[in-house]
C-alpha cells in the first residue's frame, strides 16, 4: 500500500481491511510545539503512517510511520528520514502439532528504505540511529524515549513572531529566509514493549546500490534452542513471545538535500520456526506470510522545502495565483486544495529566499520588475535589485527604486504590474513598529480619527498621525496574500 500524502494527516493508522481505524501509532510527536506561534510555517515536515493487517484474521500486523524533515543550518543542508515500525508477528504453525513442536526460531524484523538516486556519485543516505540495538539478554523491557533533533531557518525573532501572531497572518513566510534567528525541533519517538526468552541481533545491509535495510532478528536463546527436550513435546514450557512477537524498531537516515527523488520505506516480518521432533531439530521457514508495509514521500514535495513555498495571491476578484508560463508571468486560478494537482502545480510556486527574490520553482527563474515595460517578467537569479522584493502588510513592494514607492505589484485589468500610477495608487506608510503590520487599525479601508498604530506589544495603540488622515482606502488589486504549504497547513 502506497501512503497517500494528502489523505493521511490524521493521528490515526488505516487498516487496509475495510478502512477499519485502529488505535494511534505510539507517537512521533515533537516534544515542543512551534517555539513561536508562527514557526510552524517555517518547518519543513512531513509525515505519513500505514497499517497492513493480515487477511487470514490471525492479528498479524505492522504499522509505519515514516517522518521526513529537512535539517539545515548555514553550514549543512539534509533530509532525516524517521522510520518507525511496529511490528506484531504472528506464526502460522505453532506449539504441539501432529507429534512435533513449532517454536519461532528467529522473528526477522525488516526496513527497507528505497531511493531512486541519479547523479555520479549516486546520493546515499546515511544511517544515524538505530533502536534498539543488539544485546545477548533475553529478558528486557524497553522504556524509552528518542529524540532527534534538526534545524530549520527563521529570519523573526522570537519577540517579533509573538508581537505578529494573529495581527499578520503567516508572517514567516514573508519574511526573506535565512539563519538570523535559526530554530531547532526536536522530534521524539516513544518505545514500550518486552522481550522474553529471546535476544537482538541487528543486521544492516546494503541490498542494491538503492536500498539499504535494517534486520532486527529476534532470536530465541541459545538455552532453548540448543535443548531439544526442552519441551518435552507438550505445551507447558511455551511463553507469550513464543506464540507471537510484538516489537517497534526505529531508523534514522541522513540524505544529501540536493537529492530530488522519492523516499520509499517497507516493511514486513519473517519468521523462522525451529521444528522439534522426538530429539531431532531443524530451521524451517514458518507457512504464513506476515504483512507488508509500504510508505512514499516524494522528495520534491513543497511541504520539505528548506525556503517555505507559497503560492501568490490576488486579493482582487476571485483571488487568482501567480504563475511563471511559457507566455510570461500571468494570474491563474489557485490550485485546488485536495485536488491531484495542488502539490505538484510547480509553476505557481514560489520561494522567498535569502537575497530577498522569489525564485519559480518550475523554471527556478526569479520574479523581476520589467523596468521598461512597468509590468513583471522572471530572469535568471541575479543580484539585480529589480529581482528583489519585501513585504509592508498585505503590499509586495520592488526594491528597485528604493527611493520612492512607485514599484509594487499590483493588477491592472487582469495584468500583473509592478510600476504604479501615482494618480491612482497613492503613497502609502509603512507602520514604523514592524514593516509586516498594518499601518492603521483600520486598514485596508481609509483610515479614520480615532484610529490607531498596531504594535507588537499588547496594551494601548498610539493614534495614527493626524496627517494619515488625508489617505484614501487601499485598493484589493493592490492587496496580496502568501498560501503557505507545509503539512499542518494544507487549505
Amino acid at each position: 500500500m502506497v501512503a497517500k500524502s494528502l489523505k493521511q494527516q490524521e493521528d490515526i493508522r488505516v487498516s487496509k481491511v475495510a478502512g477499519e481505524r485502529l488505535p494511534p501509532l505510539a507517537s512521533q510527536q515533537p516534544a515542543q510545539q512551534a517555539l513561536d506561534a508562527d514557526a510552524s510555517i517555517a518547518l519543513p515536515r512531513m509525515i505519513v503512517r500505514d497499517t497492513a493487517i493480515a487477511p487470514d484474521g490471525s492479528g498479524a500486523s505492522v504499522t509505519q510511520q515514516m517522518t521526513l524533515l529537512r535539517d539545515s543550518t548555514a553550514r549543512r543542508d539534509n533530509f532525516v528520514v524517521l522510520a518507525k515500525s511496529e511490528f506484531n508477528a504472528v506464526p502460522g504453525i505453532n506449539g504441539v502439532t501432529q507429534g512435533s513442536t513449532f517454536i519461532p526460531a528467529v522473528y526477522a524484523l525488516e526496513q527497507q528504505f528505497h531511493f531512486n538516486s541519479q547523479g555520479t556519485p549516486l546520493l546515499v543516505p546515511a544511517l544515524i540511529d538505530r533502536y534498539p540495538t543488539s544485546t545477548t539478554q533475553t529478558k528486557l523491557d524497553f522504556n524509552q524515549t528518542r529524540s532527534t533533533t534538526t534545524s530549520y531557518g527563521f529570519n523573526l525573532s522570537r519577540e517579533q513572531s509573538a508581537g505578529l501572531s494573529g495581527k499578520t497572518p503567516d508572517a514567516s513566510a514573508k519574511t526573506a529566509f535565512g539563519f538570523n534567528f535559526g530554530k531547532s525541533h526536536v522530534e521524539q519517538s516513544d518505545f514500550n514493549f518486552s522481550i522474553d526468552d529471546y535476544y537482538i541481533a541487528v543486521r544492516d545491509l546494503t541490498r542494491s546500490p538503492l536500498s539499504r535495510s535494517l534486520i532486527w532478528d529476534f532470536k530465541l536463546a541459545d538455552r532453548i534452542l540448543n535443548d531439544v527436550f526442552y519441551f518435552g513435546g507438550n505445551e507447558r514450557r511455551i511463553t507469550p513471545m513464543m506464540r507471537t512477537a510484538y516489537a517497534q524498531t526505529l531508523a534514522a537516515w541522513e540524505m544529501p538535500a540536493q537529492y530530488s527523488g522519492d523516499f520509499t520505506l517497507r516493511a514486513q516480518a519473517t519468521i523462522t520456526n525451529t521444528v522439534i521432533t522426538r530429539s531431532r531439530s531443524e530451521l524451517r521457514p514458518d507457512v504464513r506470510r506476515q504483512p507488508t508495509s509500504t510508505l512514499n514521500i516524494p522528495g520534491r514535495l513543497p511541504f520539505l522545502t528548506r525556503e517555505t513555498t507559497v503560492f501568490l495571491q490576488s486579493k482582487q476578484g476571485n483571488g487568482s495565483c501567480l504563475v511563471d508560463g511559457f507566455s510570461g508571468v500571468f494570474l491563474a486560478n489557485c490550485p485546488v486544495p485536495g485536488s491531484s494537482s495542488y502539490l505538484n502545480t510547480y509553476d505557481a510556486q514560489w520561494q522567498l529566499d535569502a537575497d530577498k527574490r522569489y525564485v519559480n520553482r518550475q523554471t527556478g527563474r526569479c520574479l523581476q520588475v520589467d523596468v521598461a515595460g512597468g509590468g513583471v517578467v522572471t530572469a535568471p537569479c541575479s543580484l539585480s535589485l529589480n529581482q528583489q522584493w519585501e513585504w509592508r502588510a498585505d503590499r509586495l513592494y520592488s526594491l528597485y527604486n528604493a527611493s520612492d514607492d512607485n514599484w509594487r505589484l499590483h493588477v491592472v485589468n487582469g495584468r500583473v504590474r509592478a510600476r504604479i500610477d501615482p494618480a491612482i495608487y497613492q503613497d502609502l506608510p509603512t507602520n514604523p513598529n514592524h514593516a509586516l503590520l498594518i499601518p492603521w487599525s483600520n486598514y485596508p479601508s481609509a483610515p479614520v480619527r480615532g484610529a490607531t498604530v498596531p504594535t507588537l506589544a499588547s496594551g494601548t495603540q498610539p493614534l495614527i498621525p493626524n496627517d494619515w488622515l488625508r489617505f484614501r482606502g487601499v485598493n484589493s488589486s493592490e492587496i496580496w496574500s502568501v498560501v503557505p504549504l507545509r503539512q499542518n497547513l494544507v487549505r
